[in-house]
């Protein structure tokens, strides 16, 4: 059994097609030199005592999680199921920042003093200027203020035992402000491509608009502090849809229907689309028993996908899907006459299907079907797919 550090030695290794170090008992960080390996096409670093950030560049950009499964002190991509290294990238950085103020003599440190007034004159200055002139602006700034200070603080230093799921570009937080309002925070691994894009562009939202709607999660405010982004969001008790899969017909319906309000709100309610496809089971969260919020993402072909979901049990990457059969070429082939032998076995279990019922689900997967059309001009408009949900909420609460 190996014992100690990896040897950053190991980076000068060139030929290495393959590196197995797994179930030992090392310790350390994982060596930024094995980024240098271009040959490694295998590593298996699981089951050790690693510690520090998992490298991203070279072949690390392509090692999957159970490569690193099993050291607990690991963080760096999500996608790696490890939690982010946000206090170490900025500690580094203010050290880095430190050692350059010590060495630079007082002249240039008087001199970029003065520059930094000036600049933080003319932010300033344009700032109010902006404010004058743009009112939507206006209601951004008025959103509450919080500090990198305050987001340690409210989850306990990002701690994994707040962890409550992963999205596209970094992970999300519960957590708890000092005045005891609870928050949801969903921190932006800055590392992934598009993460930066993708946070700018919901701020650029908050300042364009206010974004009211009774299915849609309210976003309290944000937070930056150097290599550090979040969204500061109201946070749902009641869990998210995945975990809520146990629902008759109508309240799953009801759900949906929530879910679609929502969507029509932010691709139709304003001359630019909000659209950012990451609508799935974790992002649905119900509050109150049964009000779907969607956050600000999410368009119709994700949206399809999560009907089938939702009425089907059933996900995409399902060991039974392939290259050669898709969820949504599952569901296809046993529309309209078949309905049943593909419906979730909670939902057969819970109560009686009539020939009426069973239409009824069979109208609402072929709607699904319709929603995740391979071309995008031909997948149905929110506010179509809400209007025929709704028509099919009718015909089932007659029966009851």
């Amino acid at each position: 059994m190996f014992r100690g550090d990896i040897p950053e030695s190991f980076g000068k290794l060139v030929s290495l097609e393959s590196l197995d170090l797994s179930s030992n008992n090392l310790t350390g960080p994982i060596p930024k030199s094995l980024e240098s390996l271009s040959y490694l096409k295998y590593s298996n670093l699981s089951f050790n005592h690693l510690s520090g950030k998992i490298p991203s560049g070279g072949s690390f950009a392509k090692f999957i999680a159970q490569s690193f499964v099993g050291n607990e002190a690991l963080c760096g991509d999500p996608r790696l199921q490890v939690p982010l290294c946000p206090v170490t990238a900025i500690h580094q950085s203010q050290t880095k920042k430190s050692r350059l103020l010590r060495i630079l003599p007082p002249s240039i440190l008087a001199a970029i003093f003065a520059l930094g007034l000036l600049f933080v004159q003319l932010r300033y200055l344009r700032r109010n200027t902006r404010l004058s002139t743009d009112e939507a602006s206006m209601t951004f700034a008025s959103r509450r203020r919080i500090s990198y200070d305050e987001v340690l603080q409210a989850t306990n230093g990002l701690s994994p035992s707040n962890l409550l799921g992963a999205g596209c570009f970094g992970l999300v937080y519960r957590g708890t402000l000092s005045d005891g309002v609870s928050i949801a925070v969903e921190v932006f691994n800055l590392e992934l491509e598009g993460a930066l894009k993708s946070f700018k562009a919901e701020c650029e939202v908050l300042r364009s608009m206010s974004i009211r709607h009774r299915n849609l999660v309210k976003i309290i405010s944000s937070c930056c502090n150097l290599d550090f982004r979040a969204l500061i969001l109201e946070y749902m008790p009641n869990g998210s849809l995945e975990s809520w899969l146990h629902l008759d017909i109508l309240q799953r319906l009801n759900i949906m229907i929530d879910v679609a309000s929502g969507l029509e709100y932010l691709h139709e309610g304003y001359s630019i689309p909000i659209v950012d496809r990451d609508l799935k089971p974790n992002n649905v969260l119900l509050e109150y028993g049964w009000g779907g919020f969607v956050s600000t993402r999410g368009d119709v072909y994700s949206y399809g996908i999560l009907l089938i979901e939702t009425f089907t049990g059933k996900r995409p990457t399902d060991e039974m899907f392939s290259a050669v059969e898709s969820l949504k070429q599952w569901v296809e082939k046993s529309l309209p006459h078949a309905v049943r032998d593909i419906l979730d076995t909670n939902l057969l279990s819970r109560e009686e299907l009539s020939a009426t019922k069973l239409d009824c689900l069979s109208s609402i997967l072929e709607l699904a079907v319709h929603c995740c059309a391979e071309l995008p001009e031909e997948r149905m408009r929110t506010n179509d797919v809400l209007a025929k949900l709704n028509r099919i909420k009718t015909i089932l609460e007659h029966m009851r």
